[in-house]
């Protein structure tokens, strides 16, 4: 009959729901019992199979299989967002963090979260990071050489790390065009890294001496070669922080001052209301208040001519012209005699240097060199002007509440 099971009662309840015809019988005669002791045997087999308990386990291993497959789907999905952090992956990571400035013990620690002591150590995070910068400089060279031929604008400055570093950027990009690491700091050395840019026509710097001798000394040199010169441009960035906080000098000796005078306006009330003598308090109120309101009168003035000063610097007015050197330097004029030395004495310093307003001349002489009409230039301009003091307006006017009706 191709039975396994070696117990009675499961043959029979084989030969009864498996077998075929005629196997019940030969079941019977081959054991010496009737046909419906095999039939009950059959049936407390299938009882047994059918029990509640039976019933319950497969539950609950149904439910067991469920968890399972929902824990795989889960597993599957996290892995396809994992990350590898192999040997490579950390020293990727590595490199590209050293490079944007963070320290090699950060490094390590944020690796160090996401794989608990199984990350290199920091001296070999450094070993990676300084084989990948000399692999890299090789391939630099190579670029350099294409990318300093392409700059025209160019923003220097000196970082320090062990010694200086000079620093050129292209502002619109943002590249790090040229950075050489320097022992001595000096407009010779400036001059050097600045001939490796031959289309440059514009150079944004500080008022550091050294660069400032550089570009003089490549100024020169191109004259002397009959080329055109580079501009030199002051940044506004120093300017215009030495001014803010110019201004925020003179706040704090206005909030001083109030705050001198009300607490002698309270030693004052606190007189009157105990009935004690008054004599000296009101007269020493009176005269802190005067220099209170001194000192915001002075705070006022000097806030309008400063944001003056600042609008003075702008490409476009805030009446929407086009600004030019001459009507800059007539503001300037105006304001900066009356800024006192002693809170805007570096700006000031700054302001009367030609330098800080050559932008507005080689955007005079890059709109004449343009090959169109007068008209239509002008015309554009005025549009471009409109436009963006309209932008200039809205971001700075303030915003109305809506009234009860709306």
């Amino acid at each position: 009959m191709g039975m396994v099971a070696p117990q009675e009662r499961l043959a029979s309840a084989f030969a009864v729901v498996c077998g075929r015809y005629g196997d019940v019988s030969r079941q019977a005669h081959q054991r010496r019992i009737c046909r419906q002791s095999i039939y009950r045997e059959s049936a407390w087999v299938l009882s047994s199979l059918d029990s509640k308990r039976w019933r319950q386990q497969i539950a609950d291993l149904k439910g067991q299989l469920r968890q399972s497959q929902q824990r795989i789907t889960a597993l599957e999905a996290r892995l396809a967002q994992a990350v590898v952090l192999d040997r490579d992956k950390q020293a990727e990571f590595a490199c590209e963090g050293h490079a944007r400035g963070v320290s090699l013990p950060d490094l390590h620690a944020l690796l160090d979260v996401l794989r608990p002591g199984q990350v290199a150590s920091v001296a070999t995070l450094g070993r990676w990071t300084k084989a990948a910068g000399q692999q890299a400089g090789a391939v630099l060279a190579v670029f350099d050489d294409y990318a300093c031929a392409l700059v025209r604008q160019g923003c220097g400055d000196e970082i320090y790390v062990t010694d200086p570093v000079l620093m050129v950027v292209e502002p619109e990009s943002l590249c790090w065009v040229s950075g050489r690491l320097t022992e001595t700091l000096s407009g010779e050395a400036w001059a050097e890294q600045l001939r490796r840019l031959p289309a440059l026509e514009q150079l944004t710097r500080d008022a550091g001496s050294a660069l400032a001798r550089g570009m003089a000394l490549l100024i020169q040199e191109r004259q002397q070669q009959g080329q055109a010169a580079p501009a030199d441009q002051l940044d506004h960035f120093h300017v215009l922080r030495g001014g803010s906080q110019g201004v925020r000098h003179q706040q704090g000796r206005l909030r001083s001052a109030l705050a001198a005078a009300e607490e002698c306006q309270a030693a004052w009330q606190r007189q009157r209301r105990r009935g004690q003598s008054q004599n000296g308090y009101a007269h020493k109120a009176r005269d802190r208040w005067a220099k209170a309101e001194r000192a915001m009168d002075t705070w006022r003035q000097h806030e309008a001519l400063w944001q003056k000063t600042k609008a003075a610097l702008q490409l476009i007015t805030p009446d929407g012209q086009l600004n030019t050197r001459e009507r800059a330097e007539a503001v300037l004029a105006e304001t900066l005699p009356q800024l006192p030395d002693a809170d805007f004495a570096k700006p000031k310093r700054m302001l009367h240097q030609r330098q800080t307003l050559t932008y507005l001349d080689e955007v005079q002489r890059k709109l004449a060199a343009l090959p169109v009409p007068a008209d239509i230039r002008r015309a554009a301009v005025r549009q471009e002007c409109l436009r963006r003091a309209r932008n200039c307006v809205r971001a700075t006017a303030p915003k109305r509440r809506p009234c009860a009706g709306c």
